[in-house]
């Protein structure tokens, strides 16, 4: 008897362990079936959220009567779920069912991670201009990781009021997902218009610890538009930091991208670049026997005659097949709306030469580049001409960094 009550134990907790696996095996296929549909079709109906929500995706696509149906029988069992609400809502609306406006407003209350519920809300809320409930689903969607188009048409509507912008700029100082949405919307937004502007404007008030990074990538932002005046707004006196020099290379860290002024290295196949031995310089190898851009920078001088001189030292290389390049620098104009960007400026020469500045040239683009070889030691200078009078870049007194760049120039 004994024995045999040890033999049921034994059978029970095999079918308790079967059980624990067979759940557990659902729950995994549903789990995997939100990155791959195909396996949704595995899981029985019913028993999964992911599973099921793919399933009735699918069939709304394919046969749109029987995905009533299981919607239907789907909501019976799990009311709650928002992947359900939503879809539902699509096929009510297909059906003239007066069923769909309250199953999207309740999807809309449980699905902020829902993609098509978040995008018909805020779709709703910018047609009726209810700016707040807007700049919420557009914190959701930027959460989401998707629809940067759809954010972008979402703001570039928000940004032309008062009560848009700064219903977006209270979002966004709570949210780094918005902020990057709202940095990569301003990058592409064509033109860059004062809208834009006035909302990061509202975000570094809201939130006055706002990154140097950040505010970098926005003033990068502003100089490829061309609109100088701009700057002062978004580039802050507290994150204009050069201990090298203007136009030197910081040696003393890695170049950063976002430093709106700084010199950027250009990554090249063949192409390498380290510091050079003297401070403020940069040593670079082109193993190409093409010339190659290495280092692009970007500057706001007013206009007037400047001394720019591009000049390289050789060090004491003596390894085999050293070869020494030459450097070349191209200056380039940036003007609003206008895409392609004039040079004014062209040297393949050590040398000191005299470049004027017009005044329909804001904002200044330097492109280096590099033959074939090494040039060791290369640095840039530029200096205003003793016959060139400077004004400050705003008519106030100079607070802007790029007012500071042209002060510590014509200081020299």
């Amino acid at each position: 008897m004994t024995q045999r009550g040890g033999r049921i134990a034994d059978g029970l907790r095999l079918l308790v362990f079967l059980i624990l696996a067979a759940a557990l095996a659902v729950l995994q296929l549903d789990k995997a079936s939100e990155q791959n549909g195909s396996v949704a079709n595995l899981v029985p109906a019913g028993l999964g959220g992911f599973a099921d929500a793919k399933v009735a995706a699918s069939t709304l696509e394919s046969d749109h009567a029987k995905a009533g149906a299981r919607l239907e029988e789907l909501l019976k069992h799990r009311p709650m779920e928002a992947a359900h609400l939503s879809n539902f809502a699509v096929w009510a609306a297909e059906e003239d069912d007066p069923r769909a406006g309250p199953a999207l407003s309740s999807a809309a209350k449980r699905g902020w991670r829902d993609r098509y519920t978040q995008m018909v809300v805020l779709a709703s809320a910018v047609a009726e201009g209810k700016v707040d409930v807007a700049a919420a689903r557009l914190d959701a969607l930027a959460r989401l990781k998707l629809d940067q188009q759809s954010i972008d048409m979402a703001l570039s509507y928000l940004v032309q009021s008062e009560e848009g912008r700064q219903a977006v700029a209270s979002r966004i100082s709570e949210s780094d997902y918005l902020l990057r949405r709202f940095v990569h919307f301003a990058r592409s937004a064509r033109p860059l218009g004062p809208d834009v502007i006035d909302t990061f404007a509202m975000v570094a008030r809201e939130k006055p610890d706002l990154s140097c990074h950040t505010h970098g990538e926005m003033a990068s932002v502003v100089l490829n538009s061309g609109k100088a005046g701009f700057l002062e707004r978004v580039w802050p006196a507290r994150c204009a930091k050069s201990p090298t020099g203007d136009f030197a290379f910081d040696g003393t860290k890695e170049e950063k991208d976002w430093e709106p002024f700084a010199w950027k290295l250009i990554r090249s196949a063949g192409l390498s670049t380290r510091s050079g031995t003297e401070e403020g310089t940069l040593t670079v190898t082109n193993r190409d026997p093409i010339r190659r851009s290495f280092a692009h920078s970007s500057h706001v001088l007013e206009p007037g005659l400047y001394a720019v001189a591009v000049s390289t030292k050789a060090g004491q290389t003596n390894t085999p097949g050293f070869r020494q390049a030459t450097v070349a620098l191209d200056i380039h104009c940036i003007t609003p709306d206008v895409e392609n960007r004039p040079r004014i400026f062209h040297a393949e020469e050590e040398g000191t030469y005299r470049v004027r500045i017009a005044q329909d040239c804001p904002i200044q683009s330097m492109v280096l580049s590099v033959s074939r070889g090494t040039a060791e030691n290369v640095k840039v200078e530029v200096k205003p001409s003793v016959r060139t009078s400077f004004a400050p870049v705003t008519r106030a007194p100079v607070t802007s960094p790029a007012g500071d760049q042209l002060q510590r120039i014509a200081r020299r």
